[in-house]
């Protein structure tokens, strides 16, 4: 218990909050993950009936028999196994990301359900709710498996796979002949009452259904007021057991490099090499979108639900791991054997944003983002795009600023920490969308007073790195050297910031780096700005 107890203290100890309407405590921290895998969460991806597999060892055989049978085919096969239809239950953080630097893509869902379009996440309700679900997923027949809690559901055969995966088991089974096995597959489809995924009507009778998955992924910016693509997004087109992913380009467009031969079922898996969106504490977040389709599918996302969220937060993490050069700074750590995905948990709730860098290393994600704000008075507000893509910015700020000081972040002063995080996040998404949207207090025209009052007794966060690349000066334009830092500094950029602000705790340490480290023409007002702000 005692252990217990300082883990959680050291969890409570690395939490970096954020905005006024960030977690602060615990506490508040604990609520949505209890929250996160609830069963009647309309959310839950809904199954519907099972379906009797079409590619078992055992089905296959029996529609190889019957086309035997019906002289369609002599020639004499040995159908063998060529891959595994697995389901894993990972008990820990380092588990589940074991299965996923695998490289084989992952469910959260069995495979052989039906399933509703809708929902953004399944959790087997059979399982506790503080934990993993089942993953799904279908392995090379001789996959060596590790001390992870598995269970094999059914051999399979299948000719996509034992053609193209390029795995060991491809090279001990033998490829149907392509003739062969389409009239093999089609027969088994047949047999096991799935034939609407083999087949569609046409002006001359049946035909065979191709599918080359394409479509486009858009948001309906509430900001812009206009449909925007997102870049970058991860679609997944599966039928059965055979699942292919593309990605969408700047326009929101995706086109596959793969044709299916038959009806496929499409999904968003909002995710990426370095980065892992979820739905609370635990469960993958996805768009289940629909089943059996036999053409390209196209989504535009509103703010009716939690998957606006998701969009904003992709589109926000899209720009800072790669399109971060054009402001020269950091990208936050990138996935390897040693440093995890960063995890952002996303909660459709009210609640205050926060960044713990550290807590990659543990199954709480290391950052939470809500889709609603919370006043001092009670009143509560759905965010935004832009208020959304600039938190997500803030947090991410946080993230890439650990990596730079691992050594020293957490000796850090906060009003350095959170500054640097202010500045990001006003300078990149003031790129895309109208300053006056981008923060409920307006970091160009604040004042001493509103600080303060804004940050309680924090007083860490303040606009001194906006301050240092603008060239507004608040105190002229007020008349006002008392509520407004005498501002006669610019032209600094984020890529000079944040090379001033490595291996430094305060802000004068940032100034005295900033003033041996570049020559800038305001360079002589530098003092009377941070004074300012150091004397909150």
């Amino acid at each position: 218990m005692k252990k217990l107890f300082y883990i959680f203290a050291f969890v409570a100890f690395a939490l970096t909050s954020c905005d006024k309407n960030e977690v602060n405590n615990l506490t508040e921290l604990t609520e949505p993950i209890a929250k996160a895998v609830d069963p009647v969460d309309p959310e839950m991806i809904k199954l519907g009936k099972k379906r009797e597999n079409p590619y078992s060892v055992e089905n296959i055989r029996k529609a190889y028999q019957a086309l035997q049978a019906d002289g369609l085919l002599r020639a004499p096969m040995n159908i063998q196994a060529t891959n595994l239809y697995v389901r894993f239950l990972p008990k820990t953080e380092d588990e589940y990301q074991a299965l996923k630097k695998q490289g084989y893509e992952l469910f959260d869902y069995p495979l052989e359900y039906e399933r509703v379009e809708g929902g953004s996440y399944y959790h087997d309700p059979n399982l506790p709710k503080d934990g993993f679900t089942w993953i799904y997923v279908v392995l090379p027949v001789d996959y060596v498996f590790g001390d992870i809690q598995y269970e094999i559901i059914s051999e399979l055969v299948l000719q996509d796979e034992s053609e193209a995966s390029g795995m060991a088991a491809a090279q001990k089974v033998k490829a149907i002949d392509t003739n062969d096995w389409s009239l093999i597959e089609e027969k088994s489809f047949e047999l096991t009452g799935n034939e609407y995924y083999s087949k569609k009507e046409s002006t001359n009778g049946m035909m065979k259904v191709k599918v080359k998955p394409s479509g486009r992924i858009t948001i309906e910016d509430d900001v812009l007021k206009r449909e925007i693509g997102i870049e970058g997004v991860k679609v997944r087109a599966s039928r059965w057991f055979t699942a292919k992913y593309g990605y969408t380009n700047s326009n929101g467009e995706y086109t596959f490099n793969y044709t299916f031969n038959g009806p496929v079922d499409y999904s968003i898996v909002w995710e990426r090499e370095d980065w892992d969106i979820r739905h609370g504490v635990w469960a993958q977040a996805t768009y289940n979108g629909p089943n059996t389709v036999t053409n390209s599918w196209s989504v535009k996302i509103n703010n009716s639900n939690i998957q606006f969220v998701y969009a904003n937060v992709h589109r926000a993490c899209f720009t800072y791991w790669f399109n971060i050069s054009s402001f020269g700074i950091k990208t936050p750590p990138k996935d390897s054997s040693w440093s995890p995905r960063v995890k952002i948990g996303v909660y459709d709730t009210a609640g205050r944003a926060y960044a713990s860098p550290l807590l990659r290393w543990f199954t709480i994600p290391s950052i939470c983002i809500y889709s609603h704000s919370k006043y001092d008075n009670g009143t509560t507000v759905k965010n935004t795009s832009a208020w959304i893509y600039q938190t997500t910015i803030h947090e991410l700020a946080h993230t890439s600023h650990w990596e730079i000081d691992k050594d020293l972040f957490w000796s850090i002063d906060q009003i350095l920490v959170e500054s640097w995080a202010v500045g990001v996040a006003y300078e990149i998404p003031r790129k895309i969308y109208p300053v006056s949207s981008l923060s409920r207090w307006d970091w160009q025209h604040i004042t001493k007073a509103k600080i303060i009052d804004m940050n309680d007794l924090e007083r860490k966060y303040t606009p001194i790195v906006i301050d240092l690349m603008d060239t507004t000066n608040q105190s002229v334009m007020y008349g006002d050297t008392t509520q407004y830092a005498n501002d006669k500094v610019s032209g600094y950029t984020l890529q000079q910031i944040e090379n001033a602000i490595k291996k430094v705790k305060t802000l004068n340490g940032l100034k005295n780096n900033l003033k041996s480290m570049y020559d800038n023409p305001s360079e002589e007002h530098l003092d009377k700005l941070f004074e300012f702000y150091t004397n909150l």
